[in-house]
């Protein structure tokens, strides 16, 4: 063997014996002379370590709140509302963008709920540049990832524009708007406005309040100021994490007009989202046994075909809906990760039936021939 091929494995060879025994002398020469603690490579791997994280740490930590945050509202006469909100939020570290959940469920009458119908139209920066950004619906909220170019160490001002085209609730005796302006953010926020613009009509008719803190909070920290035709909200002081601004806004009845469909105007009652969860993975289900049926009706006339097929779908059902339930919703490779789930599971439970079968009554073997 060469010498410089047995100097490395005798190197290689104490430095594991030092590892595995915890860090002994297997690297100190016996006449070295010091404290113990020094005679311990254990010691200076634990010291390199620690100097490592005291230098990475500040690097990675990585933190962010919104300065500002404003809604500009404009309410129709047919009560479509055109929302246009501008945050600016200030990034500590490197980011690649920011999240935002805007509430579409809101509690009814009854302990019903109502889902707002949402429409995103753009998302740009402060220069009104398009901004790239996924929109999926989660929980109650639609989520919004909004993608921000060159995020380092920086104050960036996003701005989000979408529609609501049943956001007023209709009464008998009046109209309302009642609006959750932030939603409940994981970050601060400094100061948190807005200002909603009603029909010219809308002069002189108007009341409103508004209402800080966590859900469900009836704490009015925010100053409220009635105009013409429009109302302005602003909290006295910043909001902490979880804490959000809700403008409820009293429209006398003639101020607007009721539209007559009831997807354009009305309250539509919201789908349980525990429902929702399990619609999804139903679906997925029930795909994946019309591939199995379809594929192999060759095998409708044995009785494990089906108790195999019922099996699998009662496990894929469960096992998909814990998934939708973690991740929001599926994407298109998920739902087919999904179908590809319960046709592999069909596979795996009819063949233990079929070998259980076999094993207890022969069936199929030479023994029954």
């Amino acid at each position: 063997m060469a010498p410089k091929t047995e100097i490395l494995l005798e190197i290689y060879a104490r430095f594991r014996s030092a590892i595995l025994s915890g860090g002994g002398d297997g690297f100190v020469p016996p006449e070295s002379k010091g404290p113990s603690c020094i005679k311990k490579p254990g010691f200076f791997a634990a010291l390199a370590l620690l100097f490592c994280l005291v230098l990475i740490a500040p690097a990675s930590a990585r933190e962010w709140h919104i300065d500002r945050f404003y809604t500009q509202m404009s309410v129709a006469p047919d009560g479509v509302v055109d929302v246009t909100e501008r945050l600016d939020v200030v990034l500590d570290g490197v980011f690649h963008g920011i999240y935002r959940d805007i509430p579409i469920e809101y509690p009814g009458p009854h302990s019903s709920k109502y889902t707002l119908f949402l429409t995103v139209t753009g998302v740009t920066d402060g220069a009104g540049n398009d901004l790239k950004y996924d929109s999926t619906t989660q929980h109650g909220y639609r989520h919004l990832t909004i993608y921000i170019p060159d995020a380092v160490n920086a104050t960036r001002t996003v701005e989000i524009h979408y529609t609501v085209t049943n956001a007023v609730r209709w009464f008998d005796d009046h109209d309302e708007l009642y609006w959750n302006v932030t939603g409940y953010w994981q970050v601060p926020i400094d100061s948190a406005s807005t200002h909603i613009v009603f029909p010219a009509n809308a002069k002189g008719e108007l009341r409103a309040q508004a209402f800080t803190g966590q859900y469900g909070s009836r704490a009015q920290d925010a100053n409220v100021q009635v105009g013409d035709n429009a109302v302005s909200v602003a909290t006295y002081g910043p909001l902490s994490e979880r804490e959000g601004l809700t403008a409820d806004v009293y429209i006398p009845k003639g101020v607007l007009t009721q539209p007559s469909s009831p997807t354009a105007g009305h309250l539509v009652p919201a789908i349980p989202p525990e429902a929702r969860l399990w619609e999804e993975a139903a679906a997925d289900v029930m795909i994946a046994s019309v591939v199995v049926i379809v594929v192999w009706r060759s095998l409708w006339r044995d009785i494990a075909f089906w108790m195999a097929l019922i099996l699998s779908s009662a496990i894929q059902l469960a096992v998909v809906h814990a998934w939708v339930q973690r991740a929001g919703e599926l994407s298109r490779s998920a739902g087919k990760l999904a179908t590809f789930l319960g046709t592999a599971l069909f596979f795996a439970i009819y063949s233990c039936i079929r070998l259980l079968r076999r094993n207890f009554y022969g069936e199929g073997s030479s023994e029954s021939r």
